[in-house]
């Protein structure tokens, strides 16, 4: 991989299990699903599965107009993204991020990105800032004229791609940059309700009796309140929030020690420490895109954003 995205993604490989919340779903970063077979019909190419998605209802009441894509008890709730905070070290002579430190709020933030679909990245950071032909790609569907696209084909699917599973990216962190959690309709027989069927396309058949499928039915997030996760006292995201977690320049991720602290320091070879000096950062919708297009072009993705930018604009306390 070019850039810094191959580090982030072996973080998360190599995380132990104990500094993962309960009920978070790893795979979903490791492994994300294509977010739609219109979207993807081809996508096996890749030796990536279609996705075919098994939606949940309550076998209590059988919940009349809800579905959910998860296993879980669950209710709806709202929370608001606010800007985060990390620690960088710097060493001012190199001028170089040594290393920073971070909670849980940034290193959610940081795995997120990992579900982010190639076409969401374009649309966020422009055809011209991507590395590679993903630009020109993506250039390409937005100039097709509409004589060559298939009679309901849709290729806001390719344009703007819903990330694939709040599970896999937690509102509260890709809603930082600007992103919202994805809510897809869902649709079921408006004669027989078709038990057990739900459908993403509206006016499908109905595999029961025939009808259309058009019934709009909402769909229960699993991140959204008493989920598997309660045991982690309603937390959300990936990581444990009691611990602290060093974030390196490559966005490599591990927790921090007392120990991997000075082993580090050792490693970059630092003899004097007056030059080293800390800084705290704070990421917002503008640093948070900042990273993530360096991440994809990098491997000094904190030394490009908060050092090389700091004359227009991140912000440090």
């Amino acid at each position: 991989m070019v850039g810094s995205a191959g580090d982030l993604y072996a973080s998360v490989q190599k995380l132990d299990g104990s500094y993962v919340l309960p009920g978070a779903n790893i795979d979903a970063l490791l492994r994300p699903a294509v977010p739609s077979p219109a979207a993807a019909p081809n996508i096996s190419l890749l030796r990536l599965p279609n996705p075919s998605p098994a939606f949940f209802r309550c076998g209590h009441c059988h919940s009349p107009g809800y579905a959910t894509e998860r296993a879980l008890k669950v209710k709806m709730s709202t929370t608001t993204a606010a800007a985060m905070s990390m620690k960088l070290l710097v060493d001012t002579k190199a001028g170089r991020v040594l290393f920073a430190e971070a909670g849980k709020d940034v290193v959610d933030f940081l795995f997120s990105l990992l579900a982010l679909p190639v076409g969401t990245a374009v649309k966020l950071l422009g055809p011209d800032s991507m590395v590679g032909g993903a630009g020109d790609l993506y250039a390409s569907v937005q100039k097709l004229d509409g004589s060559y696209v298939l009679p309901g084909a849709n290729t806001d699917a390719l344009l703007c791609p819903a990330v694939p599973s709040p599970a896999a990216a937690p509102s509260i962190s890709l809603s930082l940059l600007g992103l919202p959690s994805p809510s897809p309709a869902f649709f079921r027989c408006g004669y027989c309700h078709s038990p057990g069927y739900v459908t993403e396309v509206r006016g499908a058949k109905c595999p029961r009796c025939g009808s259309h499928m058009a019934d709009a039915i909402q769909c229960v997030r699993p991140d959204s309140g008493d989920s598997g996760q309660a045991a982690a006292g309603g937390a959300r995201g990936f990581v444990q929030g009691v611990v602290t977690y060093t974030v390196m320049d490559n966005l490599a991720v591990t927790p921090m020690s007392a120990i991997s602290s000075i082993t580090l320091l050792n490693t970059f070879a630092v003899r004097g420490l007056g030059a080293l000096q800390e800084m705290t950062v704070r990421i917002g919708y503008k640093e948070g895109l900042a990273i993530l297009k360096a991440a994809l072009q990098s491997k000094t993705v904190l030394t490009d954003v908060f050092l090389a930018g700091c004359k227009t604009g991140p912000v440090y306390d």
